[in-house]
């Protein structure tokens, strides 16, 4: 199928910013972007040239599918993600549609599963949608855009190391989601994956729209106050209130220092909660809820963000984020929360990724109305 031109081509000069993008979106998930980094620049040294196609150019009849990495982030780390394993996902999905994948979409736009649609789109010659099922991260695949506008997630093809698939198919994406994580644990407590096969006019029903974009202005914009040694922090939060087309609420929520994370993996998810303690007052805490992503933020008993809107701990130096795998005792950090797009806000995708579907006890508050800002 001939696609339209190209929105614009990522090339080498690109990623650094762009994963900048993608690690703060990912609301302290996604998996380490640092990897990504890697595994992208080692794509670009063959292909140096990678089309991303707007999301309203696609073809109503085109193939899309998502690919990326699942399991828990702490595992990513130590089990470096497998493109092979990825690129053989891909192939198995493109045997069962009987058809030719035309483009690839990411799945969220966080961290490491920001990079790996990119790299496996380079090896397979194929051009990337800027676009994503999530505008961040989530740690469940039915917590997706494609899903809550009705699509399935399978087929679903796992791949492991070893090159061995699993294909799972059933008519509930949540129950999707429940069936591979025993698998994961078996494969090591991660795999690589190609889910939500969608065709263009799904993908334009659905879609997070110009995530890739939106993480190389978020990079841009942090790499030109670093030259010009202005504060990064609040170079973004204009960024963000002052963009023409999108403008999102941004806020900073609190300066501290790590002073008692606890996350350990159970069912290949990183769980549990962070402690950021104010320096000049250790009794005044922020604690962070986790589940692979920050999902809470809570002061004496106030909420100060809550999920799907992004909550991102950045260094506080250079506000590099740090994802949630890698949060040590004794780090010195800013608490970032940015709204969520609005297709995240809805009643209906608010069932399915709002505070409540993560057993919370809150319901959800809008940033800016925590904040005083409507």
């Amino acid at each position: 199928m001939n696609m339209e031109p190209a929105q614009f081509i990522l090339r080498p000069g690109d990623i650094d910013a762009l994963v900048y993008g993608a690690s703060f979106l990912g609301s302290g998930g996604g998996g380490d972007p640092y990897i990504g980094r890697l595994i992208l620049k080692q794509e670009m040294e063959a292909r140096p040239a990678l089309p991303v196609i707007d999301p309203s150019a696609v073809p109503d009849d085109a193939n899309i599918i998502g690919v990326g990495a699942v399991g828990a982030p702490s595992v990513l780390i130590e089990r470096l993600p497998n493109i092979d394993s990825l690129m053989y996902a891909l192939e198995r999905a493109e045997r069962h549609s009987g058809g030719k994948i035309d483009a690839i979409v990411p799945i969220e736009a966080g961290g490491l599963n920001a990079t790996l649609p990119l790299a496996a789109a380079l090896r397979a010659g194929l051009p990337v949608v800027d676009a994503d099922g999530m505008g961040r991260a989530f740690p469940e695949t039915q917590m997706m855009t494609f899903s809550i506008h009705g699509y399935a997630a399978s087929p679903l093809f796992l791949v492991d190391d070893y090159g061995d698939c699993a294909i799972i198919e059933t008519k509930d994406n949540a129950k999707t989601d429940r069936w591979i994580r025993p698998l994961i644990d078996a494969m090591g407590g991660a795999a690589m994956a190609a889910a939500y096969p969608l065709s263009g006019a799904m993908l334009k029903a659905s879609a997070v729209r110009n995530t890739i974009s939106t993480q190389l202005g978020i990079g841009r914009t942090v790499y030109a106050a670093r030259r010009e040694k202005r504060d990064p922090v609040n170079a973004l939060i204009r960024h963000f209130r002052d963009h023409k087309d999108q403008p999102r609420f941004a806020a900073r929520l609190f300066t501290g220092k790590v002073s008692d994370p606890k996350i350990s993996i159970e069912g290949a998810f990183n769980i549990g909660e962070v402690r950021i303690a104010d320096m000049q007052n250790p009794d005044d805490i922020c604690k962070i809820t986790v589940k692979n992503e920050n999902l809470i933020a809570r002061r004496r008993g106030k909420v100060l963000a809550i999920v799907p809107d992004i909550i991102t701990v950045v260094d506080a130096d250079d506000a590099e984020p740090i994802t949630t795998e890698n949060l040590k005792f004794g780090q010195r950090v800013e608490i970032i929360a940015l709204a969520a797009p609005d297709v995240l806000r809805e009643p209906r995708a608010l069932a399915v990724l709002g505070p409540r579907a993560f057993k919370l006890k809150y319901d959800y508050t809008p940033l800016e109305e925590l904040h005083g800002s409507k």
